[in-house]
């Protein structure tokens, strides 16, 4: 369901690339939230989120994974749930916050 590489990552936004597929979780205070977008070089879309909220950070990851596999066609449905275990979830910065990659003189 998971990648155990980091189980400690407690960051408030999360996200996990499959294909052209990025699913992405994000907490709010005690509860976490998805949503899956589809992009390219050219595009990007969201193709869904869920309308419910979780208690923890891998609940949100295995509903998100369940919803994308339930919209792909059955053989990447397939796929993707027999490859689950090895989506890498990392940080997600929020694209709107600018950061600074070394200090202001």
């Amino acid at each position: 369901m998971q990648s155990e590489a980091n189980p400690k990552m407690t960051c408030v936004l999360q996200r996990a690339k499959w294909g052209y597929y990025e699913l992405r979780v994000s907490g709010l205070a005690v509860h976490w939230k998805y949503e899956i977008w589809w992009s390219t070089e050219t595009a990007i879309t969201n193709v869904g989120r869920g309308s419910a909220v979780y208690e923890d950070v891998y609940n949100a990851r295995h509903a998100a994974i369940l919803h994308l596999a339930n919209i792909l066609p059955k053989p990447e449905s397939k796929r993707l749930l027999v490859e689950q275990a090895n989506l890498v979830w990392e940080p997600r910065f929020d694209p709107r916050k600018r950061r600074r990659s070394s200090p202001r003189r």
